[in-house]
């Protein structure tokens, strides 16, 4: 169950929430959420949901939320299916992740998915080997560039050049599976460490992690690294850093120099 959901400011302007017929299904749609797992599911019985979101509520009959739930349904607003004989609702993937933000903080959801469902801005993977470097067409033309420029100094009698090699580095393929090892190794979630991969910022994670390694006072250290890189501003300085060749967790301790600087710290 989640501590807390998120009401969008546009739902007073919302034509879906003007045009419901009563006010019943408008505070139904509004308080549904609270009710639903992470990735905004639920059991599409009246029973199951009304014991979610009017638990203390007697005059709230079945054929009330029925028909809320009919009339979400024949709008789009919410998609019904079956999975193994069993009925579920969810409020459509897109919808729900814009709206609620991230929720890898939850629990696991214990609803499966609708058979159509597609993970939130999935698509193809480029291919790692390629990725970061030119095209094939641009090095095919550099290569026959470079062999005219040597034919070129061959017929002149001048020593033909060495190629050039302009090609950017190409970027090493577990990049990502490392930086996701790693930080679950810190103390992230695995939820939580493809969240922060999904900023696209390693060296930022990176010394973060550095930072928390450092520092004993930090208890949570997954908790911390996701206050700083998934909630953080992304356009905040980086953690501080100890001079080159002194350890950082020491650096903070001291702060006596000269002979005595081994000797008195805090």
């Amino acid at each position: 169950m989640p501590r807390y959901r998120k009401l969008h400011v546009k739902t007073v302007e919302s034509h879906d929430v003007d045009d419901m017929p009563d006010d019943f299904t408008r505070l139904l749609w509004v308080l549904l959420p609270l009710g639903l797992c992470q990735e905004g599911r639920g059991v599409d019985n009246v029973g199951w949901i009304k014991g979610k979101v009017f638990p203390m509520r007697f005059d709230v009959t079945p054929e009330m939320i029925e028909g809320a739930m009919c009339w979400f349904a024949d709008r789009d607003m919410i998609q019904r299916y079956e999975v193994e004989g069993r009925s579920y609702f969810c409020i459509p993937n897109e919808t729900w992740h814009k709206y609620q933000g991230v929720t890898v903080r939850e629990a696991n959801t214990e609803y499966p998915p609708p058979p159509d469902w597609a993970p939130p801005d999935s698509g193809p993977t480029p291919d790692p080997v390629t990725t970061g470097s030119r095209s094939d067409s641009s090095s095919h033309a550099d290569s026959s560039t470079a062999s005219s420029a040597d034919a070129d100094a061959s017929s002149s009698g001048e020593p033909a050049s060495a190629p050039v090699d302009n090609s950017l580095p190409e970027s090493p393929v577990d990049d990502d599976a490392s930086l996701l090892s790693d930080l679950i190794a810190a103390g992230m979630t695995d939820r939580g460490a493809r969240a922060v991969l999904e900023k696209h910022d390693p060296d930022r994670a990176r010394a973060w992690m550095a930072f928390v390694r450092g520092n004993g006072k930090i208890q949570n250290p997954g908790g911390y690294l996701w206050k700083m890189l998934v909630d953080g501003d992304e356009d905040a300085p980086p953690p501080p850093r100890a001079p080159p060749g002194v350890d950082s967790k020491e650096a903070r301790r001291r702060y006596v120099s000269g002979e005595y600087g081994d000797v008195v710290q805090h």
